[in-house]
């Protein structure tokens, strides 16, 4: 996101500029560690680009600040920034993933602007015990893609910014386990440590 009187229009507009002007690289974020931190630093990985990190207290202040100008640019949630984007305040100038949101229909996915890779999910799943029996395993996932693709439970999903994806125990799995080494290397490459 940018402020709305903002002479950035994409990433790679606001990237450009950063490299020439250190006045377009700060970009806030709910604070350090956050979902969106991560989020700057896989652009950044990918990008081999340098932004710089201003991390707030929260979603409040930082907004704050993006809406005054205060700071170039934010990466933080959809849902937390619609209001502002409706308003006029703010204009969205990309979503994390290859694919764009639901709700922000006409802004661009980071990767149809060429930053392949760039896909940032706060996923919620069910696990269970690591011996749970495979025909308890098979159950509840059955009934729990049965409620996933309701429509109304889709609307909810939407309504509040999250997509539902369902699938089956393996593809959860690989999930897992692919999300892990990507966000393992990124903090390696990047050194980000905590707080």
């Amino acid at each position: 996101m940018v402020p709305d009187d903002s002479q950035v229009k994409n990433v790679k507009d606001l990237l450009a500029r950063s490299a020439k002007d250190p006045a377009f690289s700060n970009v806030s974020s709910p604070g350090n560690g956050t979902a969106p931190n991560l989020a700057l630093e896989l652009l950044d990985y990918i990008a081999k680009a340098n932004l710089a990190h201003i991390p707030y207290k929260g979603d409040a202040p930082a907004i704050t600040d993006l809406v005054g100008g205060r700071v170039a640019a934010g990466i933080h949630p959809i849902v937390t920034l619609l209001p502002h984007i409706k308003s006029g305040r703010l204009r969205a100038i990309g979503v994390f993933g290859s694919t764009r949101s639901a709700l922000l229909p006409d802004v661009p996915s980071l990767g149809e602007q060429g930053f392949a890779g760039a896909e940032v999910y706060i996923w919620f799943g069910l696990v269970g015990p690591a011996k749970l029996p495979a025909a308890i395993v098979d159950q509840l996932n059955k009934e729990v893609n049965q409620i996933l693709a309701k429509p109304d439970v889709r609307e909810r999903f939407v309504g509040i910014g999250m997509e539902r994806v369902g699938g089956t125990p393996d593809q959860f799995s690989a999930y897992i386990r692919d999300d892990i080494q990507k966000w393992r290397s990124v903090v390696a490459a990047r050194h980000i440590k905590p707080d």
